[in-house]
């Protein structure tokens, strides 16, 4: 029924028996967008989104789950394992289409998979940071130089959607949650 509907709408689907078939069609030729149900063969939908969000390749492709699972404790992990959006069924396709299209239409190009969680300007210091758990754009909210061996530079961002702070070193490239 999915699939009929995207197909209708003017979306490619390549469909996954599993998860773990899921897994290695994402990993080999990246999606613009996955969308998974939480209870999967072999690889469940919680840790799909783990799997994609670590490798770099994946990392920026959104999540959005679809499930049947109604237990608030499951829909928060979902959306702690990177989901950008959970449906629990039945699901409002009109509703369903809005947000695929939304975050096939701000998601970051498939060919800029190796690219950090960030990215600078050469020109300046400015640097688009986009939220790990819903994908949207955070607000920077300050920087810090400090180091005991060198220097070294921190940007703590905050999500105004997930209400979540986050923390970004320059000198990894990784943005990590602020506890």
């Amino acid at each position: 029924m999915y699939r009929h509907v995207l197909d209708e709408h003017g979306f490619e689907v390549v469909e996954a028996i599993d998860g773990r078939d899921a897994l290695l069609l994402a990993l080999t030729r990246p999606p613009s967008l996955v969308v998974t149900a939480l209870t999967l063969q072999h690889i469940d939908g919680f840790s799909l989104c783990e799997i994609l969000r670590k490798d770099p390749l994946t990392t920026h492709v959104p999540v959005i789950v679809v499930t049947s699972e109604a237990r608030p404790e499951a829909l928060k992990d979902a959306r702690l394992a990177s989901a950008r959006a959970v449906f629990t069924k039945p699901v409002r396709l009109d509703a369903l289409c809005r947000e695929i299209a939304s975050a096939v239409e701000s998601a970051i190009p498939a060919d800029a998979g190796s690219r950090p969680e960030a990215s600078a300007s050469a020109h300046d210091n400015s640097i688009d940071v986009r939220c790990p758990l819903c994908y949207r754009p955070m607000a920077h909210q300050r920087s810090h130089v400090g180091g005991v061996r060198q220097r070294e530079r921190w940007d703590y961002y905050f999500c105004p959607s997930c209400t979540r702070s986050f923390q970004y070193r320059h000198r990894t490239k990784k943005l990590k949650p602020v506890i």
